[in-house]
């Protein structure tokens, strides 16, 4: 067997500690990187990442935080101390808030001597389509994810968080960002919540360098065999 893959991350949102490990556990010579959203992380706190990391896998912790600059900065300090492979703030912070937060990470890793976790910027939800968008008074989700991209970039984020259809022009501008990518379904038919979805081959072509997959895996009645079968899309 291949050693776990870093690019594929397994999203496990939900409150059930004994389901979260036992997930875990069966994925863990898959995949190395486990997504803790506000679901599982409000229900467990800190200890849930201990947990996750004393099995062997890493952590990325997405609770897209989005407040003003000096809560922001507080909490990304927090969120480094825990060892996190990389966390997630929202573009829609600011300049301030994004600039803030990624001086606040590099710092407290240092001073701890722990490796730096990557800052992702999230910028338009791929549950977000341009109909709601457009509603808003705005021109839709690509012009948007591109500002956004560009402020986050500017800050000094490591990356963003775009659908697979914006990673080919992120990546064309941005070369040094990384991109990941939610919103992966196996095939182009939206489902669930999710209206700008990607499949992994495609998300992978356009620059993607992480994909984030939840319910294709979770949900299935062989999550190891699923999360195998995406990652030989990915690496075909």
């Amino acid at each position: 067997m291949s050693l776990p893959d870093d690019r594929l991350i397994i999203a496990i949102d939900t409150p059930d500690l004994s389901g979260i490990l036992r997930l875990a556990n069966s994925l863990r010579d898959i995949v190395r990187v486990v997504k803790i959203g506000s679901t599982s992380f409000n229900a467990h706190g800190p200890e849930l990442i201990g947990m996750i990391k004393s099995i062997g896998m890493d952590v990325f912790l997405d609770l897209k935080l989005f407040d003003i600059p000096q809560q922001v900065t507080q909490t990304v300090r927090d969120i480094t101390s825990f060892g996190v492979k990389m966390f997630t703030i929202h573009t829609f912070g600011g300049i301030d808030m994004m600039k803030g937060a990624a001086q606040a990470t590099a710092e407290q890793a240092e001073r701890l001597g722990i490796k730096k976790p990557l800052v992702m910027g999230v910028t338009i939800l791929t549950s977000i389509d341009d109909e709601w968008l457009r509603m808003l008074g705005f021109d839709g989700a690509e012009r948007g994810v591109d500002r956004l991209v560009e402020f986050a970039s500017a800050s000094g984020l490591d990356g963003v968080v775009a659908s697979g259809d914006d990673a080919v022009r992120i990546k064309d501008a941005h070369q040094g960002l990384k991109v990941l990518v939610p919103g992966i379904r196996l095939d182009s038919t939206p489902k669930d919540d999710q209206k700008r979805i990607s499949t992994p081959e495609a998300a992978i072509k356009n620059g993607a360098d992480y994909l984030v997959v939840g319910r294709p895996v979770t949900q299935s009645k062989d999550p190891g065999s699923a999360a195998m079968t995406i990652l030989d899309r990915i690496r075909g």
